[in-house]
């Protein structure tokens, strides 16, 4: 009796805007779609979606999930989830979710004086404990890494230097590319090339390894098109008193939100419902019925 096999025939993450007027006022709509492709009926198949956060500079409203979610949970990063179980798949059908609600976005330069920036001692331990630890993207158990991470951070002991100056070091050592799929951070910087979520995950080694605490962000970002299927994962670092601060690897910009850009997931790792996803996470379970 053969596995049963699923394609994803949309993945399509598209911001529409409502307003000519206001540039960054759209409806956003989000939407997997999937198709049992065997001859045999599948028992249980399951969805992981994160629910978009709302931030300072990005609001939502009117939110909906089609179908109803079978369950909201919360992983250990506090990123919200929604849970779709689909049961009985039979051959041929085509199945999914979508996602729509009003969003809002602006664009916040954050006003960072690095005289201000405190050091590392003055980091809530909560926020160090989580943050800096080791997890199987970021290789902080390898040499390399940890010596990219003295190169990378130029002796600068100011917490808004040492990011700034490892944020450099990774977007000159690496260029955009890739085969797809995701490197460890010590791969990444061996091949010296990367997607963004490559990009991110050295950057965030980088981050750790010399005490700094850093997480990822995945999201969207406005297309030509107005869809997007290939999205975009950027770092936050936390710089003392300012919190939370965005740095892009792969663009080498930083503390600014942009307003073409929306957030739909944050996580510190490897997360216990997504996983290493920021978009979705998917679990199959290929018992067949007769």
């Amino acid at each position: 009796m053969r596995r049963i096999s699923f394609i994803y025939t949309t993945i399509i993450l598209a911001l529409l805007n409502i307003n000519l007027a206001i540039a960054d006022q759209y409806i956003l709509l989000y939407q997997n779609l999937f198709i049992n492709e065997g001859d045999k009926a599948v028992n249980k198949f399951q969805l992981y979606l994160p629910i978009p956060p709302e931030r300072e500079h990005q609001k939502i409203s009117n939110q909906t999930h089609y179908p109803q979610p079978s369950d909201y949970l919360t992983d250990k990063y506090g990123q919200k989830i929604a849970y779709f179980e689909f049961n009985n798949i039979l051959p041929g059908q085509t199945f999914g979710m979508y996602w729509i609600g009003d969003i809002s976005t602006s664009y916040k330069e954050y006003d960072i004086d690095p005289n201000k920036v405190s050091g590392l001692e003055t980091i809530p331990q909560d926020i160090i404990d989580v943050y800096t630890r080791n997890e199987e993207m970021y290789s902080l158990q390898s040499d390399i890494i940890q010596h990219a991470a003295e190169e990378a951070s130029a002796g600068a002991t100011n917490t808004y230097w040492m990011a700034k100056n490892i944020l450099n070091f990774v977007n000159a050592n690496l260029t955009h590319g890739g085969s797809g799929g995701w490197d460890n951070a010590e791969t990444v910087y061996i091949n010296k090339e990367g997607t963004c979520s490559e990009f991110t995950y050295l950057f965030i080694a980088l981050c750790r390894a010399n005490g700094l605490p850093a997480r990822y962000v995945g999201g969207t970002m406005k297309r030509e098109n107005m869809i997007d299927t290939s999205f975009h994962r950027w770092a936050e670092v936390y710089l003392p008193p300012y919190g939370w601060v965005p740095f892009d690897a792969q663009t080498n910009k930083f503390a600014r939100s942009r307003n073409d850009a929306f957030i739909v997931s944050f996580s510190g790792g490897n997360s216990d419902y997504l996983g290493w996803a920021d978009i979705e996470q998917i679990k199959k379970h290929n018992m067949l019925y007769d």
